[in-house]
């Protein structure tokens, strides 16, 4: 396993703004969990009909703390979270596959654009890794491992009694703390003349682990 460093938050901690984004945002708001698979309605007014609109996700650096400004971290059922101390992803367009040469690639006639759009299944979003990339553990020091989960896994088709976070078999128990949390953005704005649009704040907890993604 690589050498990774997480930060760690107890029941609570200020959110210590850290963004950078393409377009400041008209205004931020704190939507709370998500999760990598996840279908999510985005729906903005304000823009013109017509008017061209995109979404776009971007994982903000947490090197200088917590990152988002409204949303603070999710914690897990023990009021524990934690999250891997990293630079900033690149802004990905995200809606652009999805409503390019569709309707919903532009704002509709009251100026509202909306999309139901779903969150990528990638570990850019999410430091443990896609499933049986196994990012969350790492070695402190020869035979010491600092063991971590994340905080919601959807078991989706696993066959009966194998709906289990794996590290369980290795450290018990322990193997599975239900404790990292990732953040993420998602910037909706137009192209001008004037650009206009919020930032969403949002908690990636885990994502949808499907058993067809496990390769034999």
């Amino acid at each position: 396993m690589r050498r990774v460093l997480f930060a760690f938050v107890v029941l609570a901690m200020l959110a210590i703004p850290a963004s950078v984004v393409a377009v400041e945002p008209e205004q931020e708001i704190a939507v709370g969990e998500v999760y990598l698979g996840e279908l999510v309605l985005i729906s903005v007014g304000g823009y013109a009909p017509g008017e061209p609109v995109d979404a776009w996700l971007y994982r903000p650096s947490t090197l200088a703390g917590w990152p988002l400004t409204n949303q603070p971290p999710i914690l897990n059922a023990d009021g524990t979270a934690a999250w891997l101390v990293q630079g900033a992803s690149e802004q990905r367009r995200w809606s652009f596959a999805e409503t390019a040469g569709t309707p919903f690639a532009v704002a509709d006639a009251f100026g509202i654009w909306g999309a139901i759009l779903m969150i990528p299944r990638d570990e850019v979003w999410f430091p443990c890794g896609f499933p049986l990339q196994w990012k969350c553990n790492f070695e402190v020091s020869p035979g010491l491992w600092e063991v971590h989960s994340p905080q919601r896994v959807n078991y989706i088709n696993f066959p009966t009694g194998w709906d289990y976070w794996p590290y369980i078999d290795w450290f018990g128990a322990a193997g599975d703390p239900a404790d990292i949390i990732s953040p993420l953005e998602i910037d909706v704005f137009n192209y001008g003349p004037t650009v206009y649009g919020p930032q969403f704040e949002a908690v990636v907890t885990g994502y949808d682990w499907k058993w067809s993604d496990i390769e034999w």
